[in-house]
């Protein structure tokens, strides 16, 4: 309220895990945690709303305020907004909007997801799938982690594995019986039925989030997205919704701006990486059900529609 907001809305979780494992091949595996989130959406009118997280597993890394205020600010800045416009932009992906993309990456880094012709990194082991920029990673025992376990549905422990380095495929995430398919060993990311990632991490950039939006001269930043749909998971082909906050970028002025759709590639989205900043966000909530630590990324020439409605 501080920032602008007319009014504010949210949840606040907390949560007490204790998990217990013991498999028939004589594992056994006892594991406990807690964790808390806040999501908070800040109002101004109708068509201006702002939204902030924040996840954390411990009350001393958690910072509610940063969240409301951030929300408060986005709100703030989107009063009256014009219609955007349609074209190839230079995007600034806030974290919470990257991490919704980045939370799909995960589910097609799962070795599943590729046999089950749902990932678009099928076939492409050693392969450059991203820009040079991007290095990502499954981190199972990420310290303040919401994702973070000792060990996986296997009871194997779990570890830091780089699954894109420098923008080279280097692997899919592994259960025991996929690794012995494709030739090697688990990532330890088993789950009941597939394996899945703990939390994603996107390795932070040089840029500080100023000199990372110094860099466009005309584009768009996006705070937000939701309902992201691939017509086609083999190829990666998608498209989402902004939400909250949108503002066109022009000679260093925010201008606020309303539907628009982003109609793109993922593959083509992590290539045309040109800009990361140097500051990590933890981002989890409902639209982004596995963690995702990620900067501020600027991606060049991202496909922007209209929406119909």
């Amino acid at each position: 309220l501080s920032e602008g907001a007319k009014r504010v809305a949210g949840v606040l979780y907390t949560d007490h895990n204790r998990l217990y494992l013991t498999t028939s091949n004589g594992v056994e595996a006892f594991d406990e945690g807690t964790g808390i989130e806040i999501s908070v959406r800040a109002f101004v009118g109708d068509l201006e709303s702002g939204h902030g997280t924040c996840s954390a597993r411990v009350l001393k890394k958690f910072d509610p305020e940063l969240a409301g205020r951030k929300a408060g600010e986005i709100a703030h800045m989107a009063r009256n907004p014009v219609q955007g416009p349609e074209g190839r932009f230079d995007v600034i992906f806030d974290p919470l909007a990257f991490a919704n993309l980045l939370s799909y990456m995960g589910f097609m880094l799962s070795a599943y997801a590729a046999e089950a012709g749902f990932s678009f990194l099928a076939g492409k082991l050693g392969q450059k799938v991203a820009s040079e920029l991007v290095t990502l990673k499954d981190v199972g025992n990420l310290p303040n982690g919401y994702g973070s376990r000792k060990f996986d549905d296997e009871g194997v422990p779990t570890r830091e594995t780089t699954v894109i380095e420098n923008g080279t495929f280097k692997t899919f995430l592994l259960n025991t019986s996929l690794a012995k398919k494709y030739g090697t060993e688990t990532t330890a990311n088993a789950g009941l039925i597939m394996p899945r990632p703990w939390n994603i991490v996107l390795e932070p950039g040089d840029y500080s989030k100023s000199e990372l939006f110094g860099e466009v001269k005309r584009g768009i930043y996006i705070t937000n997205v939701w309902y992201t749909r691939f017509q086609n998971y083999v190829t990666g082909d998608f498209s989402t919704i902004p939400r909250d906050g949108i503002f066109l970028i022009e000679s260093g002025e925010f201008k606020p701006i309303r539907n628009i759709r982003v109609s793109d590639n993922l593959g083509r989205i992590l290539s045309n990486v040109v800009a990361i900043s140097n500051e990590p966000f933890q981002v989890h909530w409902w639209e982004v059900s596995r963690p995702v630590i990620t900067p501020y990324v600027l991606v060049k020439d991202v496909g922007i529609t209209r929406a119909t409605k």
